[in-house]
């Protein structure tokens, strides 16, 4: 490795179809699709004892991380990206290579110009980037389930309360049907020293990674609010009523898995005109399950949204936890887009410009 040899990773945001909040339950399925604004890593290698971080957005400032720090309490906007590097300097280390320090340049599409996401990932994205950026500058060659694997450990070692379903998205890009690995099981992996290979190895219970065909007459539109959320607060408040009286989340959970399974089930046959009613269905549940636990998922806008588009003969719904960021609406008349987008704009949701991104590795098999 030179400073002069730049190792570049491209990552995909991510969109959730359906599945939302009952993907955190185990073998519960979910369906999302990674889109084409991207988050990039570029790392440059050299002879220093630290990483020099980088990213012109607003919300991260220049900052040193000395190699003798990776593993050290991580806060603050380049948390994501120390914990992917401690991740990285343990799974060389198991190899007897020593990580080597350089600069890492980031830029992103999945927030706005002040720094605002929009619910695309961008704390999965980074991990990724990360990881596949350095570890290729080391000559490790990742397979996309090892990617996926080492960036969940990343986002354990920050307590993320999410599903890990971006990170899915993201690694695999296209399309995917997804199921989380048990957390319990995995908690109790990592509740002491591991050698991350043999974790790696392991088979993960629960979890599914399945590329689903592209539905090429799909048309899906995604609107921005423009009101940032936290997955992991409404994550968190949902868990803990959740705790207090569960009877109403398993019956929200049996719903949740037949209308995902038989959403996927017309993906793959290419029945196109049988998602939008399934994303109708999926989002009733989520505003009986919003209703009955006094969680907001569904803002006034995201309603606006939703309403706006079926005027115009298309489905729609909030995308991720809600309370904020995007939604989507789908439909295959491509004359109604751009009613759609103006339309929203007349009520303050910026329409994305944007489409389902290729998958990152086409050849692969389903997990």
């Amino acid at each position: 490795m030179t400073g002069s040899t730049v190792f570049t990773s491209q990552v995909p945001g991510k969109l959730y179809l359906v599945g939302e909040y009952a993907v955190l339950a185990p073998n519960q399925p979910a369906i999302l699709l990674a889109v084409d604004r991207y988050l990039e890593a570029q790392f440059t290698p050299s002879e220093v004892p630290f990483f020099h971080l980088t990213n012109p957005q607003a919300g991260y400032p220049s900052d040193f991380l000395p190699l003798t720090e990776v593993v050290g309490p991580k806060v603050g906007p380049w948390r994501y990206v120390q914990s992917a590097l401690q991740v990285a300097q343990q799974f060389l280390a198991e190899r007897g290579i020593a990580i080597q320090g350089g600069q890492i340049d980031y830029q992103s599409d999945l927030i706005d110009g002040q720094g605002q996401k929009y619910g695309f990932g961008s704390s999965g994205a980074v991990t990724i980037a990360t990881l596949e950026a350095v570890l290729t500058a080391h000559r490790i060659t990742l397979d996309p389930l090892t990617t996926y694997k080492l960036a969940v450990l990343a986002h354990l070692g920050l307590k993320s309360q999410g599903s890990f379903g971006d990170i899915a998205a993201s690694t695999y890009g296209g399309w995917v049907y997804y199921s989380a690995p048990d957390r319990a099981w995995l908690k109790d992996q990592v509740a002491h020293p591991v050698v991350l290979q043999d974790l790696i190895e392991r088979k993960w219970p629960g979890l599914v990674i399945e590329p689903i065909p592209f539905p090429p007459d799909l048309q899906v539109l995604v609107g921005w609010t423009q009101r940032p959320a936290s997955t992991d607060r409404l994550v968190e408040v949902l868990a803990d009523k959740v705790q207090e009286e569960a009877s109403y989340y398993q019956d929200f959970l049996r719903q949740a898995q037949s209308i995902v399974d038989r959403i996927k089930t017309a993906l793959d046959h290419q029945d196109i005109q049988a998602v939008g009613p399934g994303l109708t269905d999926y989002r009733q549940a989520l505003l009986g399950l919003s209703y009955h636990y006094q969680v907001v998922i569904e803002t006034p806008s995201l309603t606006d949204l939703i309403n706006l588009a079926q005027d115009f003969g298309y489905y729609g719904k909030s995308s991720g936890a809600g309370g904020g960021d995007c939604g989507l609406a789908v439909g295959s008349d491509p004359q109604a887009l751009a009613a759609i987008h103006q339309a929203w704009q007349n009520h303050a949701i910026q329409p994305l410009d944007l489409v389902p991104a290729a998958p990152r590795y086409p050849e692969r098999s389903p997990l």
